[in-house]
């Protein structure tokens, strides 16, 4: 099975996205290149079976809409041999290319892939969706941190390819992690558990198995090429719905960076050896989140609207009595909230 070998090879090499600066190389039939570092791992201590290699088949070739930080990840995880890199900043472009061995192409090429993949910030995911997505021969996914909408739109301007979503819960500079996903159109997905959660892949995540749409020659469909290259890269993908993505993030990313940089702007500096166990690790959030995009945590707020659910939690609580304050803390310890 392809999954074996994909799995054979991970257990080999744990850390293939890491792996960019090697000297040797070995290519399937689909140009999907697998490395080897000089200090290790050679061809005789790593099986050589392509089967490894077909088992992680995206395309022969891929455009990443997006050259920055998240473009430049997805682009090493799939590692196609032609990948190409478009941006509004043509010097993002050619950082990036330069960066993972790809090429640039105008933003405005009518040049098609096998896969486009769309790796934008949220306020202009759609826009580049509709301007990028028809030049897919096999498939769409967007890295841009919503799901429902940027499947509505792939697949109103890609309607005869897979459309695939994709959300890493963590930044690129912490890769490898959990990736959330979802094909539309595409089949093979599984579900990381091996169906233990009593419900098929298909049935947790709205694919069609229709046997037209597997691959050219019967091959896996690009959405499964997709999973076994991110497990490749050591990170464990799984699958869910748009609709329950969108529904968690709003307590997973929007109420949570609301409410920890809330307590930041009412924190005053304090000398830390007052700090307790739960405040200090609450600070430590604080740099942490601190440490990012404020554009990025700006338009998660704007699509999932996760501070005015904190406000109001917080206003319940200072304006409770006693008995009530007790009654919303054994609630919160029940997890009883939103």
């Amino acid at each position: 099975m392809r999954g074996d070998a994909v799995r054979a090879y991970h257990d080999a090499v744990p850390h293939r996205s890491r792996f960019r600066h090697l000297t040797s190389a070995i290519r399937s039939p689909v140009g999907h290149r697998i490395d080897f570092p000089p200090d290790g791992y050679r061809e005789d201590s790593v099986s050589t079976d392509l089967s490894a290699a077909s088992g992680v088949e995206v395309g022969e070739s891929l455009l990443v809409v997006g050259a920055g930080t998240v473009g430049r990840w997805i682009a090493d995880v799939l590692d196609v041999a032609d990948t190409a890199f478009c941006d509004t900043d043509s010097a993002t472009a050619r950082t990036a290319a330069d960066a993972t061995g790809g090429r640039v192409v105008d933003i405005d090429s009518e040049e098609r892939f096998d896969v486009v993949a769309i790796a934008v910030p949220i306020s202009v995911a759609t826009e580049a969706i509709a301007a990028h997505a028809p030049k897919a021969d096999r498939a769409v996914f967007d890295v841009t941190g919503t799901m429902r909408e940027p499947l509505t739109v792939m697949a109103e301007h890609a309607p005869d390819v897979e459309c695939v979503s994709l959300h890493p819960l963590f930044a690129p500079e912490r890769a490898p992690g959990t990736v959330a996903m979802v094909a539309e159109n595409g089949n093979d997905v599984s579900d990381g558990n091996g169906g233990d959660d009593g419900r098929s892949a298909d049935e947790g995540n709205g694919v069609e198995t229709d046997g037209d749409r597997e691959g050219e020659n019967g091959n896996e469909s690009v959405a499964a090429g997709i999973e076994a290259a991110l497990r490749a890269a050591g990170n464990e993908p799984f699958v869910t719905t748009a609709e329950e993505h969108d529904r968690a993030m709003v307590t997973v990313q929007a109420r949570t960076h609301a409410a920890v940089l809330a307590f930041s702007l009412a924190a005053e500096p304090v000398d830390e050896r007052f700090h307790t166990p739960v405040s200090g690790a609450l600070s430590e959030i604080v740099a942490r989140i601190t440490d990012g995009t404020p554009r990025t945590y700006a338009e998660i707020q704007a699509v999932f609207d996760g501070s005015d659910d904190v406000a109001a939690a917080a206003a319940h609580l200072a304006e409770a009595d006693s008995e009530e304050f007790e009654r919303l803390y054994r609630e919160a310890s029940a997890g009883e909230g939103p």
